[in-house]
């Protein structure tokens, strides 16, 4: 039961570490962020986070972009409302989505492995 247990925790944490996106430190302008045409996460002077697929610039005015094909909403910003601009790191999130699920994978056979007695066979008794 204590095996199953660790089995159900370790493959719920490896589903959800799966989507998890990472950003650079650094905060950019919003004229590099687009001209990268990367997801972006923005931090607002009253602490409200906004991810967007991308920045644009359109008319004048930088928009973030959420949403595909018919679905496509657009946001007004601001650079005086905006706290940070961070770039997402397609490359560490990459890295993380696989090395958590392989380290995940590994942890769990180490433990299946130094915790099994090998097979139980019935109920036979050796012999002295």
């Amino acid at each position: 039961m204590k095996t199953i247990k660790l089995v159900c925790i370790s493959l719920t944490m490896l589903i959800m570490l799966q989507s998890c996106r990472v950003y650079h430190s650094e905060t950019v302008s919003l004229e590099e962020a687009s001209k990268s045409q990367k997801r972006v996460k923005v931090k607002t002077n009253d602490n409200k986070t906004l991810k967007f697929n991308k920045v644009v610039f359109e008319d004048g005015q930088f928009y973030g972009v959420k949403g595909k094909g018919d679905n496509v909403s657009k946001t007004v910003l601001d650079m005086d409302d905006l706290k940070q601009v961070r770039l997402h790191n397609k490359s560490l999130s990459t890295i993380l989505g696989v090395a958590v699920p392989i380290i995940t994978v590994v942890g769990i056979l180490v433990l299946a492995i130094t915790n099994w007695n090998g097979p139980q066979i019935g109920d036979i008794q050796p012999s002295n």
